[in-house]
């Protein structure tokens, strides 16, 4: 019966270590899968960052480039609807008549001019306003307004003030253009103060 007490107790004490060596594995376990699922999860949370600051930046690129094609198209829209204007404006111009291109060009001509001594270029598309009646009378006007007049009239290409050290272009069209520009700059302002109220 000895060989059986030494046997019953070798096979306890084996169970017993056994049972130890299964606690302490599986202690060991539990710390590795704790440590584990520490580090997964931040490894999760560091791409995660990492994935919201590509995103974000690539959102950022991406609204930039939409604005770019945006703000394009809007010159794009802008020039074809000025390009529309100065040929309708072109096309009123022929029909406006000559009394009112008169009362424009003399009133442009005695605004620019500053000693009375300025050449007056008379454009070619109005070469036939520029008679000598009215060439008379924007000679009066600007003797009346400075007190002397010494103005020389020639043919070219834009009518024009031309005077010491300044050139004023006048034309019909180029101060048409340059109101409607000045509308078409304003226009975001009003479409946005219109929306507002």
């Amino acid at each position: 019966m000895k060989i059986e007490k030494i046997i019953e107790e070798i096979r306890k004490e084996t169970e017993e270590e056994i049972n130890k060596i299964l606690l302490s594995a599986q202690k060991e376990i539990e710390i590795i899968e704790k440590d584990t699922e520490e580090k997964l999860k931040k490894i999760e949370e560091k791409w995660e960052k990492i994935r919201k600051r590509e995103l974000s930046a690539l959102k950022e690129k991406n609204e930039g480039e939409i604005q770019k094609e945006v703000e394009a198209l809007i010159l794009k829209r802008k020039n074809g609807i000025l390009k529309d204007f100065k040929e309708h404006v072109k096309e009123e111009l022929k029909k406006v008549d000559k009394n009112t291109l008169r009362e424009f060009f003399l009133k442009e001509i005695e605004r620019s001019s500053e000693t009375g001594k300025e050449k007056i270029v008379i454009g070619k598309d109005f070469n036939s306003l520029f008679d000598e009646e009215f060439k008379r009378e924007i000679r009066e006007t600007i003797e009346k307004k400075l007190g002397q007049e010494n103005l020389k009239f020639e043919i070219g290409n834009e009518t024009e003030v031309v005077g010491d050290g300044f050139v004023v272009t006048i034309s019909p069209l180029r101060k048409l253009e340059d109101k409607w520009k000045d509308l078409l700059l304003e226009l975001p302002k009003i479409l946005f103060l219109e929306e507002e109220k």
